[in-house]
């Protein structure tokens, strides 16, 4: 199956900084999850808006985070959070698309 969806505006939202080599870019260590993943969608698509939000998603903020999206692409690696990201998207009637 193929899936193509054009987005100009993504807002992302993570927690942390990478630490494990190997799993990401050498040049990445030590950087906010945030800021690493705004540049490289930033270089793939130079006219996308990327709105980078620092957070850790909770069941407090997760469906404000959503509020205006079309859709969520989860790439978490938490399956409690993967959860909530559906029931969210299940409440807001919009697609939910794992990616993680």
């Amino acid at each position: 199956m193929y899936f193509s969806w054009e987005a100009s505006h993504i807002s992302l939202a993570a927690y942390g900084y990478y630490r494990t080599p190997g799993l990401h870019f050498d040049r990445d260590i030590g950087r906010k999850k945030t800021a690493s993943a705004q540049e490289k969608l930033e270089e793939i698509n130079p006219d996308i808006t990327v709105n980078a939000i620092d957070v850790r998603i909770d069941t407090a903020n997760a469906a404000h985070l959503v509020r205006n999206a079309d859709g969520i692409v989860d790439a978490m690696d938490n399956y409690p959070i993967r959860y909530l990201l559906n029931d969210v998207a299940i409440k807001k009637g919009i697609p939910l698309f794992h990616g993680g």
